[in-house]
């Protein structure tokens, strides 16, 4: 055209890079990175770039669902063991994502992730150990996550799950927690974690003031089960628990009665509880927590050397005294134990 004649011609049709990851909507932007990260020869940037692409489309639900309809999670799976950590970081980050469907909690049990998972768990890159546990506590927050935890990842699962406890870095410490904390609603997955260890790590977080309420929560679960009650009175979670009773914040004080009142339901609880915390529930009775307070000293007075501990204690405040003495014949109309 003698119009278009002084123009810069159009660009040549040069080869495109069919493997380059880039942004792309529709239906088949996550598809497309599927295929590229399937490639066995693509290079390092390209896997990163294409990984964190991928990872920045999983805030839609429709996404998540077109991943795993196109065999995302074996392609997740297989990048899992790449010797890059940031591969391994963004693999774990965009299953902790499709983890929070019951799509992907599926495909993740049924193809055989959660082995590879679990070895990651101590892997030597804290942000690969974060993006793990990340997905774990993802599974960790439904039924069908829980019990695909304790049932297809077994012990090796769990056993890895409680030792990231001793994590030196507190913010992956406390994802485990809570991962721990949805197990534990599972009587299976109660003593998965109990012949795993969890018990002293959590009396041991709760000596280092390492996430309180999130520990002490756990710990009531845990505690909820006979061998839970059994196992945090061998640990020594009662002399902690009694320390955890002066915290300044009222709500570790809540959460440590809520655990007492669980794990002295067994006499020796009871028992061992006489020492240090029933002086420092005596004091409590004029808090704001009073009648949780009287709860918790209702529960360990079933024990009669622990009655009569509490009412001399009490000696200097009649009214409390005999409020007190008022409770203990309400609730404890029958003597359950003897004096030993």
């Amino acid at each position: 055209s003698e119009h278009l004649k002084d123009r810069h011609p159009y660009p040549g049709h040069e080869p495109r890079d069919s493997t380059f990851p880039s942004t792309s909507y529709g239906r088949d932007s996550v598809p497309k990175l599927i295929k590229i990260l399937a490639e066995t020869n693509l290079s390092l940037e390209k896997k990163q770039t294409a990984l964190k692409v991928w990872f920045n489309m999983m805030s839609e639900q429709e996404k998540k669902i077109i991943a795993i309809k196109n065999n995302g999670v074996p392609v997740l799976k297989t990048l899992l063991t790449d010797d890059d950590s940031q591969v391994r970081r963004y693999s774990a980050r965009i299953i902790a994502s499709l983890a929070t469907i019951m799509q992907g909690r599926s495909h993740v049990f049924s193809q055989g992730c959660l082995a590879v998972l679990s070895k990651l768990l101590s892997d030597t890159s804290s942000e690969v150990r974060d993006s793990v546990t990340l997905a774990f506590l993802n599974m960790a927050q439904s039924y069908d996550g829980r019990a695909g935890l304790v049932n297809v990842g077994g012990p090796e699962a769990i056993q890895a799950l409680v030792h990231v406890l001793d994590d030196t870095v507190p913010a992956i410490v406390v994802l485990s927690v809570q991962a721990l904390f949805g197990i534990a609603s599972l009587d299976g997955g109660i003593s998965l974690a109990l012949d795993a260890g969890v018990m002293p790590r959590l009396v041991s977080l709760l000596d280092k003031s390492v996430c309180l309420e999130d520990t002490l929560n756990c710990l009531t679960h845990i505690s909820q089960h006979p061998d839970g009650k059994a196992a945090a009175i061998k640990d020594g979670a009662i002399a902690q628990l009694a320390v955890c009773l002066l915290n300044d914040d009222i709500t570790v004080v809540r959460l440590s009665m809520v655990a007492l009142k669980s794990i002295c339901i067994n006499s020796d609880g009871k028992r061992l509880s006489m020492a240090k915390v029933i002086p420092n529930l005596c004091r409590l009775l004029e808090s704001d927590l009073k009648e949780l307070t009287v709860q918790t000293l209702v529960n360990i007075a079933e024990w009669p050397a622990a009655r009569q501990q509490t009412l001399d204690l009490l000696d200097d405040n009649k009214a409390l005294q005999a409020e007190m003495q008022t409770h203990f014949k309400k609730y404890l109309a029958s003597h359950m134990f003897q004096d030993v």
